[in-house]
Formats: structure tokens, sequence, C-alpha cells
């Protein structure tokens, strides 16, 4: 994605001209929706750009935006000029608008990127003093751990754990930091028990959306109703 200008054909009698985001669907950016008034209305809108006109919706969250625009790369050429828009052009855009009435009421994506679950090879178990429960981590985090300033990091006890560990994922389309991450640290968490991810998760702000995927909380919050 990357930012463009673009002019919105409002109410059919002047142009305001705007910045949009690109989109994966050529000839669709998303923009600042503008209101009654011809003013920023604090939403965000889908538009044709040669012709700056809406395709839906006057205005909804940036994710919706984004995952709207997403869903009218159905393979008809949305970079046509309006006189050209046709049948295909009107069911890709009355699907999307279809599957947002669906989902958006729910507080849920337009669609899924990934499944939230995902198993990673064993790892090393390491124990620090100062925690009662071990931390997972593959050899290369290992290395840094143990060999920390922190005294207490090269006193822990270590062991490599046979079991497969689980890693969790933000399962929505635009997520741009999806994996679950230990508080303060920028490792992703791993551990053999699904259970204790989740329970962690949840303290983060997470939210289970669906069995089998969830929501960050910054992904949460552009999904609400």
């Amino acid at each position: 994605m990357c930012i463009t200008e673009t002019l919105i054909n409002w109410k059919d009698v002047t142009t305001v001209p705007v910045g949009g985001e690109t989109t994966i669907t050529p000839g669709i950016v998303v923009t600042p929706a503008i209101g009654r008034d011809g003013a920023y209305s604090g939403r965000w809108a889908v538009i044709h750009q040669p012709s700056g006109r809406y395709t839906g919706l006057p205005g909804t969250s940036l994710d919706y935006a984004r995952e709207l625009a997403g869903l009218l790369n159905t393979g008809v050429d949305w970079t046509v000029a309006a006189e050209h828009i046709g049948t295909g052009h009107k069911d890709a855009a009355r699907d999307a608008m279809g599957a947002y009435r669906d989902w958006a009421w729910r507080g849920l994506p337009l669609w899924w990127a990934r499944w939230s679950w995902t198993q990673t090879a064993p790892g090393w178990a390491v124990q620090h003093q100062h925690s009662p429960a071990p931390a997972y981590l593959p050899w290369h985090y290992l290395l840094e751990t143990v060999g920390g300033p922190d005294p207490e990091d090269r006193l822990g006890r270590v062991w490599f754990d046979p079991v497969p560990l689980w890693e969790l994922r933000c399962a929505a389309p635009y997520c741009t930091d999806p994996v679950f991450k230990a508080p303060d640290d920028e490792r992703p968490m791993r551990h053999p028990d699904r259970t204790v991810l989740a329970d962690e998760a949840h303290v983060a702000g997470w939210q289970q959306a669906t069995p089998g995927r969830w929501l960050c909380r910054t992904c949460h919050q552009g999904h609400e109703r």
C-alpha cells in the first residue's frame, strides 16, 4: 500500500481532493470519508478512484474499509471510467456489502487471514530464579537470554523440552504485528500448553473471536461495532 491523491466526487457537484491509500484492488482506494457538509467525518471510505465515487458505505472504520476494498478484488477491472462500470462491478460491490452486513455487526473481520494457533518446533525451557514458570525459547533466543548481563539469567535452569510448542497469532487480515508476545518482551511467547497462552493473551487484551481465531487488542478495537 502507498499514499496517493484522490478526488472524491461529492454529490456529483464538486470534487474534494484528499489523500488516499492504495489497496490490493487496482482502481480502489481508501480515503477519509467526507460528510454532508464537505468536511472529514472521522470515518473512512472505499472510493472508485477513476470516478471519485463511493463504492458502498459513506464511512466506516479503517480496518473495515481496507477489508471491503480487498473483497472488491474479484477479477473485474476497477481502473475503468465510471461509464464502463458494469454488472460484474455491481455484483462485486453487492457481495462485499453483504459480507459487511453479515460480519461487522458482530465486530468481526470480513475475512480471516490465518488460523490463530500455530504449532512450532520444540524449544529450550529457561527457568530464572525470579520466575517460577519457565519460558520456552528457540536456540537463538536462548543464547541471548542465558548470555545476557543479568546474573539471574546466567544462573537460570535450562533444559530441552521435546514437546512441540504453540504460538498465538492475530487472525485479522491487516494486522501489522500478528504474533502474541510475552509482556514487556519483543519475542513471540510460546508454550506447550495452549491454555497458558490463552490466559496470557486475555490479560493483554486479546479476544477470541471464533473457535481457533483471535484478535489482538488493536484489531479488536478496529472492528468494534
